[in-house]
Formats: structure tokens, sequence, C-alpha cells
């Protein structure tokens, strides 16, 4: 197995700033280019002490900081992170 990846999350940051604005709520997917199984927070917390494993897509309905991390049998790769904040906040 290939040294896993940094997760890639969907929606992303808007161009141009660090976070996705959102009205109402949103569906957030988290993904990796290789076979590594995810872990994430929606706390802000490290994923690589205290995740969840990641099944499919995440409901965000308040301000929230996702991070992600992807491992392997053997190793742990890079943390993620995206914040999604409500539209006009």
């Amino acid at each position: 197995m290939s040294l896993p990846v940094a997760p890639v999350f969907t929606p992303a940051a808007d161009a141009g700033e660090s976070y996705h604005a959102f009205s109402g709520s949103v569906s957030v997917t988290i993904a990796s280019t290789n076979s590594s199984v995810i872990y994430y927070t929606d706390d802000g917390s490290d994923p690589r002490i205290c995740g969840k494993k990641y099944s499919g897509a995440i409901t965000v309905t308040t301000p929230t900081t996702l991070r992600a991390v992807g491992v392997s049998s053997t190793d742990i790769g890079p943390v993620s992170e995206n914040d999604y904040v409500e539209q006009g906040q």
C-alpha cells in the first residue's frame, strides 16, 4: 500500500478564502486518492488521536472545522483541514 495522502474535502474552501461559506446546511464528502482509511473530527481536534472513521457525507449546519487524516496499515498521512461558515458571518 502506498503512503497515505492528505484527504480532500468537497466542497473545498471558496476561491481566495480559507473557508467554505454555506447557507442553511452543506453536505461535505472526504476522499483519498489511494485506499487509505479516513478518520475525521468535526470540532477541530486532531483526527490522529480522536478521529471517527469516515463512512459517508457529513451534514454541516453550524460553523465547523473539519479535520481528516488518511491511515494505512503501516502509516499515517498528513492532516487536512477545512472550515465551514454560515454566509454573512
